[in-house]
């Protein structure tokens, strides 16, 4: 799956994260995310962020092997 689309799911949804490719400083070995979680105020925010990622992911549907 391109992170950058997932990336584009998780927004509109209200969860922020940043594509992975980025942090790499050659092509990556494959799609990731980079999910932040220091700004979070309990677990269950936590939780929370976690439901609406994969509520994104299943938006998008089944993912390529």
């Amino acid at each position: 799956m391109d992170d950058t689309v997932l990336t584009g799911a998780a927004r509109q949804r209200g969860v922020a994260v940043s594509t992975g490719s980025r942090y790499f400083a050659t092509e990556p070995p494959a799609a990731h995310l980079r999910i932040g979680f220091a700004a979070a105020a309990d677990h269950s925010e936590l939780a929370e962020g976690v439901r609406r990622l994969g509520a994104a992911l299943t938006d998008l549907g089944p993912m390529e092997a």
